[in-house]
């Protein structure tokens, strides 16, 4: 994945803008290789207000979710509902590695800027 200026300064300099939610995703995106950023941990009902929001400052027109969450169909929906479409499904590569030093892909869903 390509680096995004904004958030490479607020984790070069600690301080925070974005949401919790959205650099930790970086984060995690950058550590697994991950050519779209990919939210691989919770989402939480209460950022998702401003969650598309963040992601259109900072110029992302698409993305990934890979996270095992149960309500991820109303997510989805919220997500649909802020101008996003679901573009499909995919396989991204999880965060960690295995003991042989392998990274596995898991399911996702990809989505993209309407």
């Amino acid at each position: 994945m390509d680096t995004i200026d904004a958030l490479e300064q607020q984790i070069a300099t600690r301080k925070q803008v974005n949401s919790n939610t959205l650099l930790r995703a970086y984060i995690s995106t950058q550590e697994a290789g991950n050519e779209l950023l990919d939210f691989s941990e919770y989402i939480f009902d209460s950022a998702l207000p401003g969650f598309t929001t963040e992601l259109d400052k900072i110029g992302v027109t698409e993305f990934t979710i890979s996270v095992r969450q149960s309500d991820m169909a109303a997510t989805l929906i919220e997500i649909t509902e802020q101008g996003w479409d679901l573009a499909g499904l995919t396989r991204v590569f999880e965060r960690f590695t295995d003991f042989s030093g392998n990274r596995g892909k898991v399911p996702a869903f990809h989505l993209r800027r309407a």
